[in-house]
């Protein structure tokens, strides 16, 4: 499996490596597959969404995801309604606008397959305020 540290890309935030992202099939505008190796709990303050719908299929050794309650706004981000304990086999569809942020499980690194389908808007955040795209997060932008 050589081949596969050739198709890769590192996701760091700010000095800490959370994820590397393995292209299992190449990014291309219908659907893409990855293997995420996931190594450090979700950083930002706020929760995040994706600009595609998803399925995640946990490997090993699971994780933990938190979903807030999009109903409810606080001055420091959304209310948790449930924390999630996805062991490995699990299969998880997230729709595009659903907010998230993922955990590690008993602070152990997760492996898990994670299939997209075509983009259809930018990602973005959410802190309580209103919706924030990605690049104006990165400038700083929070809606505060």
């Amino acid at each position: 499996m050589k081949w596969l540290w050739k198709f890769k890309r590192e996701i760091w935030i700010e000095d800490k490596l959370y994820l590397i992202r393995y292209y299992l099939i190449s990014k291309n505008k219908y659907f893409n597959i990855y293997l995420h190796h996931i190594l450090t709990d979700d950083f930002q303050e706020y929760y995040h969404d994706h600009p595609f719908k998803s399925l995640s299929i946990v490997l090993y050794p699971g994780y933990i995801e938190e979903r807030p309650d999009m109903n409810t706004s606080y001055d420091f981000g959304y209310k948790v309604i449930k924390q999630y304990y996805w062991k490995p086999g699990a299969f998880i569809y997230h729709p595009a606008l659903e907010m998230h942020c993922i955990n590690l499980y008993k602070d152990k690194p997760s492996w898990s397959l994670f299939i997209t389908g075509p983009i259809f808007r930018q990602w973005g955040f959410n802190n309580g305020r209103g919706w924030i795209a990605e690049d104006e997060y990165k400038k700083g932008v929070r809606n505060d």
